[in-house]
C-alpha cells in the first residue's frame, strides 16, 4: 500500500512545500482511516481567490480594465 500512496503523491503533489506537507498527510490519513486535515499553503482555492484579488489590484492601480 505504502507503495500505491508514493506513486499517488508523485502525480497529485503541487503548491508550495506548506501545501504539499498537507497533502502527504492527507492522503496517508485518508489510507489509515483517519480524518483529513484542513488544507493550507497556497495551492489551496482560498490562496488561489485572494491571488486572483491581489492581481486585479494591481491591474486596477495601474489603469488596466479586464
Amino acid at each position: 500500500m505504502k507503495y500505491v500512496i508514493e506513486k499517488l503523491l508523485e502525480g497529485i503533489l503541487h503548491g508550495d512545500d506548506e501545501h504539499r506537507e498537507w497533502l502527504t498527510e492527507a492522503v496517508n490519513n485518508w489510507a489509515e482511516g483517519l480524518p483529513i486535515p484542513e488544507p493550507r499553503g497556497s495551492g489551496t482555492k482560498d490562496s488561489l481567490y485572494k491571488e486572483i484579488e491581489r492581481l486585479k489590484q494591481i491591474l486596477e492601480h495601474n489603469g488596466i480594465t479586464y
